[in-house]
């Protein structure tokens, strides 16, 4: 048994043997099956379940995007990832119900909120979730494993039995062979970005605010304490981002531009994701302080269904992404952002960047 493999195990305590063979459904993209059993790819259709042996492995027929959900419990997008022996994507769930998801090459991009996995590398090491919800890059190929984390934090266990702590925001490179723990980075933009499908269309029109603040309503919306402006020296992609700066606002108060975003089909799924990035973001006693989404399904700035209200931590000087799903009840929804629900006053800066809202199956 490999180091990495042994690593993993220890780390959950689960066994070895699986107790069944974990389900998958494919969702977007071209998905395909090598299967052991046969030495035979098969394709996986859309919208269907498959079931995957130990020893199958999961890619695409020209090693091109594909998503799936994994044993019910992992969203899970591949790239640069063929099926074929020794190659491909291991999946296997272990008696306690723990996904193993087993690298060989290529992107694996992962997304979970409660649940257990782990990411193997034989040849580099194991990654494993550090709290309730991931959002990540995995990268393995001849020479390294690049972890990057994009939402909540991680734990990467290396060759030397070390574990390192990966939190959001930040990007971990394991060079084989290392004889020294590495330590975490900032995550540059380019290492961010997750490989598109080429299916899903963003609505949201002037999303990196390359036309300035075209198309953000700002009029009459925001009180006298916030300032919005567009800033070109700290964009988390070319060219632009736009710039938040508070003093002394109240609770509850608009801290951000709002969004119309149009096009939308009643009775559809959507997700709507954003990038940004905090500096002195705090309260009266100087604590860090969240912010406050808004998601109006009606698109008319009512914002009263409070089911809809979300809070977000945010990072001191590092762009991280945040997401909520919603179902669309018209053709439009409003998207607003406010100093958090707990009273008192907020004051310091927040970086907005890369608005999406798409439509797809998340789950």
């Amino acid at each position: 048994m490999r180091w990495a493999w042994a690593v993993a195990l220890a780390l959950l305590q689960d066994p070895t043997t699986p107790e069944e063979q974990p389900k998958i459904r494919h969702l977007a993209g071209e998905l395909s099956i090598w299967r052991a059993a046969t030495s035979r790819v098969d394709a996986v259709a859309k919208e269907r379940d498959a079931y995957v042996a130990k020893d199958d492995r999961i890619g695409t027929p020209r090693g091109t995007p594909a998503k799936f959900l994994a044993a019910d419990a992992l969203l899970v997008l591949l790239d640069r990832v063929t099926a074929a022996k020794d190659r491909g994507l291991g999946v296997e769930r272990t008696k306690e119900g723990t996904v193993l998801l087993k690298m060989y090459r290529g992107n694996l991009v992962v997304e979970s909120v409660e649940s257990k996995f782990a990411v193997v590398s034989d040849e580099h090491g194991t990654v494993t979730p550090g709290g309730s919800r991931s959002y990540f890059i995995a990268t393995v190929d001849d020479t390294s494993m690049k972890v990057v984390a994009l939402e909540g934090q991680l734990k990467f266990t290396t060759s030397l039995g070390t574990t390192v702590l990966v939190e959001e925001g930040q990007t971990l490179r394991v060079d084989r062979g290392a004889k020294e723990a590495p330590k975490p980075t900032v995550t540059r933009p380019e290492d961010a970005r997750v490989p598109s499908l080429g299916e899903a269309v963003n609505l949201v029109f002037n999303p990196d605010f390359s036309a300035g603040l075209k198309d953000w309503f700002l009029q009459d919306l925001l009180p006298s304490t916030v300032s919005v402006t567009v800033d070109k020296d700290r964009a988390r992609s070319a060219p632009a981002s736009a710039r938040a700066t508070m003093k002394s606002t109240a609770q509850n108060d608009p801290i951000f531009a709002q969004k119309i975003v149009k096009g939308l089909t009643a009775g559809t799924r959507y997700t709507v994701r954003f990038y940004v990035s905090a500096e002195r973001w705090v309260d009266e006693r100087g604590e860090p302080a969240v912010i406050k989404v808004g998601v109006d399904r009606s698109g008319a700035a009512t914002f009263h269904d409070t089911k809809h209200h979300y809070e977000f931590s945010v990072m001191e000087g590092r762009w991280v992404s945040r997401r909520i799903d919603f179902e669309a009840t018209g053709s439009s929804v409003r998207i607003a952002f406010f100093a958090p629900t707990r009273e008192g006053r907020y004051s310091g800066s927040l970086w907005f960047d890369d608005f999406c809202v798409v439509a797809g199956p998340e789950r």
